[in-house]
């Protein structure tokens, strides 16, 4: 009897931690659940306000009972920033985690002033870590007026935050 508790309790333990927690979601399952970005109408509200920093700090951090009552202030510092050179416009999107808990992303975009718009791959990180959303275009000769725009996301105890940030320049 006792040789046989000897080999129970450990094979017991490790089925215990090997086994599946939760329900049956698979990766294919959570990949597809992110949603579609309407670039159109996210220019259009920027169009008619363009009143929107290059720079915020956003997502507030609940207060109730849950793990992240330790923590106060904001979820996540975002930023969108134009640059210029080797003959090409560049938009970068940055949102970069404040803690621990926190899912950060960041989709850049970029247009010629009223011109058509181009979009950047979705960055994301986690903790403390810096999501990065980049695209570029070739600069055609002369001075032209650009624009880019970055949505930001930030998860606090499964509550979703999003914020905007704007850059814009001549180049």
């Amino acid at each position: 009897m006792f040789k046989l508790g000897k080999i129970t309790v450990p094979l017991l333990v490790a089925g215990f931690i090997l086994s599946p927690v939760g329900g049956n979601v698979t990766a294919a399952e959570l990949e597809n659940e992110s949603p579609t970005i309407n670039w159109d109408d996210v220019w259009s509200s920027i169009d008619s306000n363009s009143n929107l920093s290059n720079s915020i700090s956003f997502g507030s951090i609940s207060t109730g009972s849950d793990i992240s009552t330790f923590i106060w202030g904001n979820l996540a510092d975002a930023k969108t920033t134009l640059s210029s050179g080797s003959g090409e416009v560049k938009s970068t999107g940055i949102t970069k985690g404040k803690t621990l808990l926190t899912s950060t992303s960041a989709t850049t975009s970029l247009r010629m002033s009223g011109m058509g718009i181009i979009t950047g791959s979705k960055g994301v990180a986690l903790g403390k870590f810096t999501a990065t959303s980049e695209v570029s275009t070739t600069n055609p000769s002369g001075l032209q007026s650009w624009e880019g725009l970055t949505i930001h996301t930030a998860t606090d105890s499964g509550t979703l935050y999003e914020s905007k940030t704007y850059d814009y320049g001549s180049y």
